[in-house]
């Protein structure tokens, strides 16, 4: 959930030395094979393990997210820097059921944080509830449709956004 009174730094993403780091996709694919789960089918509960670490607090910051802004199935959901797609597949692994399907499109800047999340979300059979894109934000913001969304989530990323009068507009 975006809270803007957190968001004051005035860092370039671009600049940060926790971006672009390749190492974070391979280190998930070592994960995911020495658990035995680097092919096949899996679960969104499978990678929980392996891909909630990369925000604060885990799951509980997703449950607590969901809480604060009543996400449920039949939710629209933007997440913003989404990374190897986690808390997207998440939220729509959690509150997808027979009363509808929570969709969450996850917006990465980085290629291949963006392709190592598409695959897993695919291994998970979740790609109809969760679409992937690649791009800068404030590029493709610019083309959805304002109140679209039920609730904008970021977990870090609007922290390296410098321009957040645009963000938020």
């Amino acid at each position: 959930m975006i809270q803007p009174s957190l968001c004051t730094l005035e860092e370039d993403i671009k600049l940060m030395k926790l971006y672009n780091k390749p190492e974070l996709v391979r280190a998930l694919y070592n994960v995911l094979k020495d658990a035995n789960l680097l092919t096949g089918s899996i679960t969104f509960k499978d990678l929980i393990p392996f891909d909630q670490r990369h925000h604060y607090f885990g799951v509980e910051a997703l449950k607590q997210c969901i809480a604060d802004t009543n996400i449920g199935p039949n939710s629209r959901v933007l997440n913003l820097g989404s990374g190897l797609g986690g808390p997207a597949r998440y939220l729509a692994g959690t509150l997808s059921g027979p009363e509808g399907d929570c969709r969450v499109l996850a917006v990465e800047l980085q290629d291949e944080l963006h392709r190592a999340a598409a695959e897993l979300t695919q291994r998970c059979n979740l790609n109809k509830s969760v679409h992937h894109m690649a791009g800068n934000f404030l590029e493709i913001g610019q083309h959805l449709h304002p109140g679209s969304y039920h609730a904008i989530v970021s977990w870090l990323t609007v922290l390296h956004i410098a321009d957040r009068r645009e963000l938020f507009s």
